[in-house]
């Protein structure tokens, strides 16, 4: 696999004639996103239309999108928190603090026929790249309980069962500190 830094623009990974590339999501692409969301998560489950966009115009530099070509496959964005442990508040309107130094996942969708390819590890891998860059202590996120696995494998230790109740789900807490290029962020 090459990997090909676009200067902070996004990056490309690819193999043969599809290449993935991961750039920030733009606002004209948010209803494409909202797709994704909905082919991905149940519907109480789901962000709103506003959710999205609130992540995006406030948390623009953690909402990234995946693409194959002209098709979008996969999204992941999330909100700064002061708070290392997650509740409902995060998942709902997003009202409060814009600062913090936890980056709390709400977002990880890839297409349904596209999953199993990788996308997921690789939009994960390009936040935690930039996360080392950043002044975050740690990221933070609830997964449902067959996930797990996924995110241990990218360096997430399981906290346990949330106190959240979001979208009527089981949820699992997980977090992973940030190890920063401190040199770079001073």
């Amino acid at each position: 696999m090459t990997v090909t830094d676009q200067n902070d623009q996004g990056d490309m990974f690819g193999q043969g004639v599809q290449a993935l590339q991961i750039r920030p999501l733009q606002y004209e692409e948010i209803d494409q996103a909202i797709s994704l969301e909905l082919a991905s998560y149940p519907a109480e489950a789901a962000a709103s239309r506003e959710a999205f966009l609130y992540r995006l115009e406030h948390y623009p530099e953690w909402f990234w999108s995946a693409w194959s070509g002209e098709q979008l496959v996969g999204i992941l964005n999330g909100v700064l928190t002061s708070e290392p442990h997650l509740g409902d508040e995060l998942k709902s309107a997003h009202e409060g603090a814009i600062q913090g130094n936890h980056l709390c996942i709400l977002t990880v969708a890839v297409d349904p026929r596209k999953r199993r390819e990788g996308i997921g590890s690789k939009l994960l891998q390009h936040v935690l790249d930039k996360s080392q860059y950043s002044a975050l202590q740690s990221i933070v996120l609830m997964c449902e309980e067959e996930l797990i696995p996924f995110y241990e494998r990218a360096g997430f230790s399981l906290i346990g069962p949330s106190a959240s109740q979001h979208g009527g789900l089981l949820w699992y807490e997980m977090s992973r500190p940030v190890h920063t290029m401190e040199h770079l962020t001073e």
